[in-house]
């Protein structure tokens, strides 16, 4: 009996070193990983002493905040503080909402500060006659700016032109960006996280296909161009609109409810405040999301692929105007998932709607692969560290 025992004990024993071994290899493999990407982080630390980095809102909350340069640094455990125009820096990481005025005062008496230029909205693209003329006025009038800008749009490409370096948020603005300065580097937003959801149910619940729509309510004014699809579309389809409250009929003066906008549509409409705890969970309600865009407007038609990528990261079937940035993405993914008029929308749509469940999953499937290939938190950390490496 004895014996027994302790053959039990032996097998036992050998049996638990098996099944702890594969656990081993993987600390392992992950502690090798961790020597060999820090030295690229201490590097970066040794040649930038201080970082300063200029936010899009005090607190940092705002989506360029969020989704960008803090993000990385906290996942890679790099240190920064708020930028302080009387402090010095090596390194000054300026995103285009900022005060640029006082900022370029800065670098005219620090020349030795790099500085990396954010430029991943859309602004030289905008023609628009107040933009050019009166946003200065505006933003010194307020306190944005220290200095009075005539042209405002002269102050943006003078920033690109001085930069150390220009993050894009897209080919069209980066090629642009790039006839004024050759140091340009493409630098998407970290949406994984933020879109952690992923729909897995692709039945239709009733008759109609509910399609979601997300973003702030200044650009909601592109539903009322596209008011003809969507009373052709009323018959079998529901609009949901993840949203803010209240939109700007003149911003920052007089703002009206968003709602009572919404109820003019010639479409069954359910509005949601967006809140950053619960948007993720509310675009699960879609059967498919949609991103119709206005091509007179430049400054919106040259924007980046963002909300598309947060779709595909939703694991939505996703249907798009043909904007540059859309169109490029949809077909590096094989998708034709985007439309050239409202008669496109609407075959597109219809199309949809009479797919069964596995087709649109399909779909669904086929985004969510190419976002997370292209656009992983991992693959965007790659992004940052060579745009860090570029400017020492």
């Amino acid at each position: 009996m004895t014996k027994v025992i302790e053959l039990s004990e032996k097998c036992q024993f050998l049996f638990a070193t098996a099944c702890l071994l594969p656990l081993f290899f993987s600390l392992a493999l992950y502690s090798l990983n961790s020597i060999f990407a820090a030295p690229n982080l201490r590097r970066m630390m040794d040649t930038y002493l201080k970082v300063g980095y200029v936010p899009y809102s005090p607190d940092l909350s705002q989506p360029g905040d969020r989704r960008r340069f803090p993000y990385f640094a906290a996942r890679c455990h790099l240190p920064f503080e708020i930028a302080d125009p009387s402090k010095n820096y090596d390194l000054i990481l300026l995103t285009g909402s900022a005060n640029l005025s006082l900022w370029l005062e800065y670098k005219r008496k620090n020349p030795s500060t790099k500085f990396i230029f954010e430029m991943v909205d859309s602004l030289i693209f905008d023609p628009n006659l107040f933009f050019k003329w009166f946003k200065g006025t505006g933003r010194y009038v307020i306190g944005k700016e220290k200095k009075w800008q005539l042209n405002y749009s002269k102050l943006i490409f003078e920033w690109i032109r001085i930069a150390d370096l220009v993050l894009c948020s897209n080919e069209v603005l980066k090629n642009n960006v790039e006839q004024i300065n050759q140091k340009a580097l493409l630098s998407p937003d970290y949406l994984e996280s933020e879109y952690s959801l992923r729909k897995n149910n692709f039945e239709l619940r009733d008759s109609k296909m509910n399609i979601v729509w997300e973003g702030l309510s200044s650009v909601l004014s592109f539903f009322f161009v596209y008011q003809d699809l969507l009373k052709e579309i009323s018959p079998f389809c529901r609009l949901h609109v993840i949203s803010n409250e209240k939109y700007p009929v003149v911003p920052g003066i007089y703002y009206k409810n968003v709602s009572s906008r919404l109820s003019r549509l010639p479409i069954e409409t359910i509005f949601y405040h967006w809140d950053l705890k619960t948007h993720n969970e509310i675009l699960m309600k879609g059967d498919c999301a949609i991103i119709p865009i206005n091509p007179k407007i430049a400054f919106s038609w040259n924007k980046p692929a963002n909300k598309l990528v947060s779709f595909w990261f939703s694991g939505l079937p996703t249907i798009t105007s043909d904007t540059p940035a859309y169109k490029k993405l949809m077909d590096a993914a094989g998708l034709n998932c985007y439309a050239h008029n409202q008669r496109e929308w609407m075959d597109k749509l219809r199309n949809l709607y009479k797919m069964n469940p596995a087709e649109r999953a399909a779909i669904a499937e086929t985004g969510y692969q190419y976002a997370k290939k292209h656009f992983s938190d991992e693959q965007l950390d790659k992004i940052w560290m060579v745009a860090f490496n570029a400017v020492r």
